[in-house]
């Protein structure tokens, strides 16, 4: 779970000064303690990984690398992503074309790219966005369909 600043702010309103110092003071501890957690996880797993990779067949190596970027974006939010964290997700863009073309892009946007990129679960029947919104996202379909639907204005 990711606490924004708007977050704090709006369950803060009604708090004295004092109040609201003392709650943020520990959100960001409750944060801080998490993202070292899932570092400890991330770590344990990405050595299990590389373990068991020098026992698997190539065909596996591409198997691989995307569980490992995606227990990276699962357990490592945006902000707080290391090297090693960018170099994993990086490398799955690239390696396995997840998005064409995404090799052409400056370290520098592949990197804000990499720290920023984001893992959704949607449910079935959910509605993405709408013909003629100004796009907020880039998404990225791992499993599952899209229906997309064009309206058609007649005059």
């Amino acid at each position: 779970m990711i606490v924004t600043k708007e977050d704090i702010q709006y369950y803060t309103e009604s708090l004295t000064p004092h109040e609201k110092r003392v709650c943020i003071h520990f959100v960001r501890h409750w944060m801080e303690r998490n993202r070292k957690q899932n570092q400890v996880r991330l770590n344990k797993a990405m050595t299990q990984w590389m373990i068991a990779s020098g026992k698997q067949a190539q065909n596996d190596e591409k198997r691989l690398r995307q569980d490992m970027a995606l227990l990276t974006l699962r357990l490592q939010p945006p902000g707080y992503r290391t090297e090693k964290d960018i170099r994993a997700i990086s490398e799955w863009l690239l390696k396995d074309r997840v998005i064409q073309g995404v090799h052409s892009l400056h370290t520098i946007y592949m990197r804000k790219l990499c720290q920023e990129i984001q893992l959704r679960t949607m449910e079935k029947n959910t509605l993405l966005f709408c013909q003629g919104e100004v796009g907020k996202e880039f998404l990225v379909i791992l499993h599952g369909a899209v229906d997309l639907f064009i309206q058609r204005r007649i005059f």
